[in-house]
């Protein structure tokens, strides 16, 4: 059988993902040393210290399968902030969370609009979402 026939017919219309260069791939082909990367949202200061004296205290957990909802995180932001729990939405990034908030809220068959540039995912995403979403994705450019 072949996988058109069992893929959703919006995947086989995205275009692929083509990453940027890796600082290796880069140090070998233009030769310098040094790379400052600013493509990915690298921090150049590297992890703060207070994160990495957090990473060291749980690593004797790290074997444990991170809890899904985030439960402490959220009712420790929640009480921060001084907001409900029921307020706080945690994600994986804002490419996430983008998506989270189209899938609760697009239709299919509804136009979404976006700026240009964005994630390159969203567009991507929201055109395998079916047919009915090819061509609907309208991008906002200044």
């Amino acid at each position: 059988m072949k996988a058109e026939n069992l893929t959703r017919k919006g995947i086989l219309k995205i275009e692929s993902y083509v990453p940027g260069k890796s600082i290796e791939e880069v140090q070998k082909e233009f030769g310098a040393k040094r790379w400052i990367k600013l493509a990915s949202n690298e921090n150049l200061l590297g992890p703060s210290p207070k994160a990495v004296a957090a990473i060291r205290k749980e690593l004797p957990n790290i074997y444990l399968y991170p809890e899904g909802p985030c439960t402490v995180l959220r009712k420790a932001l929640a009480e921060k902030f001084a907001i409900p729990e029921r307020r706080v939405v945690l994600s994986n990034g804002a490419d996430n969370l983008i998506l989270m908030i189209a899938s609760a809220f697009v239709n299919e068959g509804e136009e979404v609009m976006m700026a240009d540039p964005t994630f390159s995912s969203t567009p991507m995403r929201l055109r395998s979402w079916g047919k009915a979403h090819q061509g609907k994705v309208k991008r906002l450019r200044p």
